[in-house]
């Protein structure tokens, strides 16, 4: 599946993307304070473009993207169609959040068990038709054997496709997270601390 269409003819498309950032970890590994320190930094962000996984989840793969002002973006649809992202700006800064496999499953158990009373029907269809997970899932059945394939298939897909000088690889509970990722975007060390938001589980 892909995602195509914008506001722009395509001809143009290549020029575009200088001031975007997707960040395109899987949830679960800190596309929330990502977000957040984009916006500490100045951008204008969005987390989970609601609105575009609603479309898509109904079958709608044309999505009207690019005169919102936003430029700093996290989660879906933004992991699961970063191919389509990066065709569209092959210009823009790409940040793959990744964690400890082990903590991860943890954390996404701790999501399907405790997260899915707010999703409505449309969040659980993307869930089966993008993630291509099973509705067992929703019932505490949750295949730590599939995740894992997920993880580590989406890990050596971004990695083996971006050029480096375009990724930025990045962990948060590693150090000097303010000097690693402003000096990616070319951007001052604020004063404020790394936001750390949405841990959610206990470790």
């Amino acid at each position: 599946m892909s995602l195509l269409g914008d506001s722009v003819g395509a001809s143009v498309l290549s020029s575009f993307g200088q001031d975007k950032v997707f960040c395109i970890g899987l949830p679960r590994t800190g596309t929330t304070s990502m977000v957040a320190a984009g916006e500490i930094l100045g951008y204008k962000g969005v987390h989970t473009n609601v609105a575009m996984v609603w479309e898509i989840a109904v079958g709608n793969l044309t999505i009207q993207h690019g005169t919102d002002g936003l430029n700093f973006f996290g989660d879906e649809p933004y992991c699961s169609f970063w191919k389509t992202f990066y065709l569209l700006y092959p210009k823009a800064k790409f940040i793959l959040t990744v964690r400890d496999i082990h903590l991860w499953l943890k954390s996404m158990h701790f999501m399907f068990n405790n997260h899915q009373q707010y999703w409505d029907e449309t969040i659980k269809k993307f869930q089966l038709n993008v993630w291509k997970i099973t509705p067992w899932f929703w019932v505490d059945e949750i295949d730590d054997n599939f995740l894992t394939k997920w993880y580590w298939k989406h890990y050596l897909e971004v990695t083996q496709t971006i050029p480096t000088k375009q990724l930025l690889i990045f962990n948060l509970e590693e150090k000097d997270k303010w000097k690693r990722l402003c000096t990616f975007l070319n951007k001052p060390i604020p004063k404020k601390p790394f936001p750390y938001l949405n841990k959610g589980e206990k470790k």
